[in-house]
């Protein structure tokens, strides 16, 4: 999994766009199948230790239990060549195997 936190836009607009196919064509040319994060998501802040490090321990224990996150959630759909957003039925076809990662 990753966690992204976008920027705003530099024309003004306060609400940042982000693409996931031009993502997921990037990420899949530089990196092999496997290093490729299979889950994307996008936090609004990234939270710090008292040491200025990422705090990845929280996100480590949600996990990708969509009860738990509020987050935007993405999944890599190699079929598609994209990243799509993470709803009941993708994480079903994830847990039981169906979707290719």
């Amino acid at each position: 999994m990753a966690a992204i936190m976008l920027k705003a836009s530099l024309k003004g607009n306060s609400t940042p766009t982000f693409n996931l196919t031009n993502f997921y064509s990037y990420i899949t040319q530089h990196l092999p199948l496997y290093a490729c994060p299979k889950f994307l998501r996008i936090v609004p802040t990234m939270p710090l230790t008292a040491t200025f490090k990422h705090q990845k321990s929280a996100f480590c224990r949600e996990g990708f239990d969509l009860n738990v996150i509020s987050d935007p959630m993405y999944v890599m759909d190699v079929k598609r060549k994209t990243y799509v957003s993470l709803t009941a039925r993708e994480l079903r076809e994830v847990l039981v195997g169906k979707a290719r990662l």
